[in-house]
Parts: structure tokens; C-alpha cells; sequence
């Protein structure tokens, strides 16, 4: 979704992109994370690839998270994603984890059709457990 106008938020979403790309991600990125992700302004989403069963090879499922990270060029200041091929050749799975400036999916508008291969569930579900424990 391309949003006109984002109001201020308390967490800093280049802050975290900055300390998640140049430091450890397990002790220091997810930390900083848990301890200034706004829930009130982003939302935290899981990703599945639905076609994996078509993935033949672990080139071309690392081709295809290449490809539609350049596609979504225009998302750089409103979302982040890890995402991540799994698998070795013949069984083959894309997941990942994405973080979006809006309460809705981010790929609501505006960007090519791409994200209609993947299914994305709002974390709220699966990970309240999860984020109780952490705080």
C-alpha cells in the first residue's frame, strides 16, 4: 500500500534496518526489535510461497526472492522482510517474515501482481505467545 501521509512513529524503521544489516541479528537486531516495534503503526506479517511443490532447485527459488525484491523497490521506506529459501534441491520452501508501516499488508496496491503466489497471515495470530514471553 502506498500511503500519502505516515504521521510519526515512535519505532524508526531505518534505525532497525541500520542495526539489523550491521550487527548480529540474534542478539542485537531482534532485541532492539521487541524493544521499539510500535504495533499501534506497523504490522508484522508471515509470507509463504503457495507453489514450493513447483521450486525444483534452490537457484531458482533464490532467482525468484531476487526477482521480486526488485520489484518492490517502491516499499524500501514503509517495509522491511527477511526472507529465506529453505530446502535442498527437489524440496525446496520460501518463507519469510515481513514488517509493514501500515496495519495492512503493504502489496495492497501498487505493485505488480507477484505477491499473488504468496500467502501472508498477520502475526498476531501465531505469535502472541511468542511476544508475551518476550515482553
Amino acid at each position: 500500500m502506498i500511503v500519502p501521509c505516515l504521521f510519526f512513529s515512535s519505532f524508526d524503521m531505518d534505525e532497525f534496518k541500520r542495526t539489523y544489516s550491521n550487527n548480529d541479528t540474534e542478539t542485537v537486531a531482534i532485541p532492539h526489535f521487541w524493544q521499539h516495534f510500535n504495533k499501534e503503526d506497523f504490522s508484522v506479517w508471515l509470507a509463504e510461497y503457495q507453489y514450493n511443490d513447483e521450486l525444483k532447485r534452490v537457484f531458482m527459488a533464490c532467482n525468484l526472492v531476487g526477482g521480486m525484491f526488485q520489484r518492490i523497490e517502491k516499499l524500501r521506506k514503509t517495509a522491511f522482510a527477511s526472507v529465506g529459501v529453505f530446502g535442498k534441491d527437489g524440496d525446496v520452501s520460501i518463507s519469510g517474515i515481513w514488517i509493514c508501516r501500515t496495519q495492512e499488508l503493504a502489496f495492497s496496491v501498487g505493485v505488480k501482481n507477484f505477491w499473488l503466489d504468496i500467502l501472508f497471515f498477520p502475526t498476531s495470530s501465531f505469535f502472541v505467545p511468542l511476544i508475551q514471553m518476550i515482553g
